[in-house]
């Protein structure tokens, strides 16, 4: 799965203080998303069986 944005989500702003919330909010939403796509597509399921 791929998200298509022009935002990088690995790099943190560099001129934005740490202790920003609104920083920490908006990396929350993000994990937030992500996770209810792997809930919504059952990603964490097994999708084979071992024989």
């Amino acid at each position: 799965i791929a998200l298509s944005t022009d935002k990088n989500h690995f790099e943190p702003k560099v001129f934005t203080p740490v202790n920003d919330l609104s920083q920490v909010q908006v990396f929350r939403n993000d994990l937030d998303m992500i996770i209810d796509i792997i809930e919504d597509l059952n990603l964490n399921t097994r999708l084979w069986s071992k024989e």
